[in-house]
């Protein structure tokens, strides 16, 4: 009798300890459930963004640079112009009363010079002017690993003639440059997809990781198993 009283005792203690057991093991798969639910969004994940960004360009001033005209045309040898202040040669130019902006001398944003054949014949002449260089900007998160749509309601990458990685680059720092010849400096939305601080570049790490649910629900599987076995004994 007293040998049996200590073998239901011992059961009894061990039937506990299990209990104790599984309370912790599920405790163990709630906690691990937390850390995989941050992992899937932070390591596992690459993230999109939808945000607007200011861009903004640098002047350049080109003093008395010489340019060829031909038929009453000519370039300069920068695009993005925004202003000419200078046209002419030391008989005739823009400083003159009789010659005049529009009129006579015309430019383009494109660097193309038209003026007037009755002034101006063929032959070279100096031009001074200013232009902008490539705009940039910056993402608001770096590892930037894929650029949708870049723009605005005016123009945007959607727009015939502007191209992603062309008028628009992107790098994966998250510097942002455009031709200032089609964006002027404003603000400018963008869509892009990037890697967060904590993202798992290694895909055998990521799947590793992602199979940390799985083997919890498989440990706690095995346990219950042995937990039935062993009170059926």
């Amino acid at each position: 009798m007293e040998v049996k009283n200590k073998l239901k005792k011992c059961k009894g203690q061990i039937a506990s300890s299990m209990v104790l057991l599984g309370v912790g093991a599920i405790i163990l798969v709630v906690v691990l459930g937390v850390i995989f639910s941050f992992l899937s969004t932070t390591a596992l994940n690459i993230q999109s963004s939808n945000e607007s960004i200011a861009i903004t360009s640098t002047s350049n001033t080109v003093i008395n640079e010489t340019i060829a005209i031909s038929s009453a045309t000519g370039n300069t040898d920068n695009i993005s112009v925004i202003s000419v202040t200078f046209f002419g040669n030391g008989t005739n130019n823009t400083d003159s009363s009789t010659v005049s902006f529009s009129t006579d001398v015309n430019w383009s944003v494109e660097g193309e010079i038209r003026v007037n054949s009755v002034i101006f014949s063929d032959g070279d002449y100096n031009i001074s002017y200013v232009y902008t260089e490539d705009a940039v900007g910056n993402t608001a998160n770096e590892d930037v690993t894929s650029t949708t749509y870049f723009g605005n309601r005016t123009t945007s990458t959607d727009s015939t003639g502007i191209a992603l990685d062309s008028e628009v680059n992107v790098t994966r720092a998250g510097l942002v440059t455009v031709k200032s010849l089609n964006f002027s400096d404003a603000s400018y939305d963008i869509v892009y997809e990037f890697e967060p601080s904590a993202f798992v570049e290694s895909g055998t790490a990521r799947t590793l990781i992602a199979l940390i649910p799985v083997l919890a629900a498989l440990a706690i599987l095995l346990f219950v198993l042995g937990f039935v076995a062993m009170k059926g004994k």
